[in-house]
């Protein structure tokens, strides 16, 4: 009897080493970054990170939080800084920023995953600095939308969180994550301020809305497009005659709020008529506005039924040559920008002079194009475009060319309008403005002619148009049903 009794308690402390050892074996310890395990070093702009802080770990849980601050006033010195974002700009818009968190002894990988759902673990980068190794976290630090640069880590509302998990061979023994934020402890200036949409229709147009400082995100019905309508900054201090609101321009000052919104009431309020209407139609509307002091990110969300928008015009210039572009919304986006260069590339200025060989011996050339997100577009009709005439140019002579990559050439229907040759086009590519011959003046009218014929359908050209129908699903249809076809007639046999 005493035997099967010591034999039940083995068994039974058998049981509970087993259970001891699985629970050991699952359980993620939670690993302490302290301040000595970071490290600070070649940043895009010194002092961009102001600061870390760290917090403890609710009980229970794995791992602990590390609280990055990001300096207001370095990042307005960075968003600045054009030249170096369109040098350090990832293929997704992002740029990118970075700190290193010392591994602990038993750690040899670690992963990233951005706190967001969906989002796809990443391998860490290990590195070595002064013959310690070190995880190379990222964050993004801009983000690049309609060619313009933002601020990239509240991003749709969404603070940057980051997770890492420390492994060995592969077995996670422990966890910690990251936050990015705008270094408020530090700033007591920042908060008190918010944008808002306003409408003088009477129907309630506001859906809702929420926000922290810094950050606020509202929704509205489209119906608030049917009065007149007004973006409106509020501020708690005086910051100027006016303020400037990315993407939308600026915003003078009005005096102090009168508001009936206890939140608003009292304070400095800069305002502007919303003209191009378009914006009600897109789902959502991203403003930023940011000083070495205030960083402030709205987001509008917009539902209901889609608003019909009348043409508008769109008048832009490149400021690089002051080429003119003249054209209205439903030709091209409203977001369309102007891009000019003038060609100096001696290959280039080579196969221009023999294409207008006998033609013309003074020109010079440009690669003209639209964009729009980013993309470069074709419109979906004609547009004006204007060319500066040089001085030493006779303005009775003068001819615009879009010269092909084969040397083929299409005059276009010049007009003098002051000091710019203008034309009409539907395509961009390379163009020139040339001083024909007396010769060939004499002998043409500026009537659009090609000189050259060319099938431009065989034209590589893969900037998109508005509009055009792309069949290749087609294509794809039916070769899906053709092979099913077969397939059911070999059956058959």
């Amino acid at each position: 009897m005493k035997i099967k009794t010591n034999f039940k308690i083995m068994i039974a402390l058998g049981i509970m080493l087993l259970l001891a050892l699985v629970l050991n074996i699952n359980t993620v310890k939670a690993t302490v970054i302290n301040e000595s395990d970071v490290l600070i070093k070649d940043n895009l702009v010194d002092g961009i990170i102001a600061q870390f802080r760290y917090f403890d770990v609710p009980e229970g849980k794995t791992g602990n939080d590390l609280w990055v601050g990001i300096s207001t006033e370095k990042l307005y010195t960075l968003l600045n800084d054009t030249n170096l974002l369109k040098q350090k700009v990832k293929e997704d818009g992002y740029v990118y920023e970075y700190f290193y968190i010392k591994l602990p002894n038993n750690v040899n990988s670690a992963t990233i995953t951005k706190g967001k759902k969906g989002a796809t673990e990443e391998k860490a980068e290990i590195v070595t600095i002064n013959n310690e190794k070190y995880i190379k976290c990222y964050f993004t630090i801009a983000h690049l939308i309609d060619n313009e640069f933002y601020e990239g880590f509240v991003g749709g509302g969404e603070i940057s969180s980051y997770n890492v998990k420390f492994k060995s061979n592969n077995d996670i023994i422990s966890k910690a994550r990251y936050v990015v934020e705008i270094d408020y402890y530090n700033n007591n200036f920042w908060s008190g301020f918010d944008l808002e949409l306003q409408s003088d229709i009477k129907d309630k147009y506001m859906l809702g809305g929420q926000g922290d400082p810094g950050y606020v995100q509202c929704s509205y019905n489209r119906k608030v497009a049917n009065g007149n309508c007004y973006i409106v900054f509020y501020a708690s201090k005086n910051v100027g005659d006016s303020v400037y609101i990315k993407p939308f321009g600026k915003l003078d000052y009005v005096g102090i709020s009168n508001s009936k919104d206890e939140f608003h009431n009292g304070k400095y309020e800069y305002k502007a008529k919303i003209t191009d209407k378009s914006i009600f139609n897109k789902d959502i509307v991203r403003f930023e506005y940011l000083t070495k002091n205030i960083l402030l990110e709205s987001f509008w969300n917009f539902s209901g039924d889609l608003i019909e928008i009348e043409a508008q015009d769109i008048e832009t210039t490149d400021t690089t040559t002051n080429i003119k572009l003249d054209t209205t919304t439903d030709v091209v986006p409203t977001n369309t920008i102007l891009v000019a260069e003038e060609i100096k590339e001696e290959a280039t200025i080579k196969a221009v002079k023999e294409s207008l060989e006998n033609v013309a011996e003074k020109f010079v050339t440009y690669d003209i194009t639209l964009t729009s997100n980013g993309v470069a577009i074709q419109p979906n009709g004609k547009v004006k475009i204007s060319i500066p005439v040089p001085t030493d140019y006779d303005k009775t002579k003068l001819a615009v060319y879009r010269v092909d990559v084969d040397g083929a050439k299409t005059e276009y229907k010049t007009t003098v309008e002051g000091d710019y040759a203008t034309i009409e086009t539907d395509h961009f590519s390379t163009y020139v403005l040339a001083e024909k011959t007396t010769k060939v003046a004499e002998a043409t009218n500026n009537t659009e002619t090609t000189t050259t014929t060319t099938d431009t359908s065989k034209e590589l050209d893969e900037t998109p148009k508005t509009g055009t129908i792309d069949i290749i699903n087609y294509v794809i249809a039916l070769t899906v049903l053709a092979g099913v076809g077969i397939v059911a007639i070999k059956k058959m046999k």
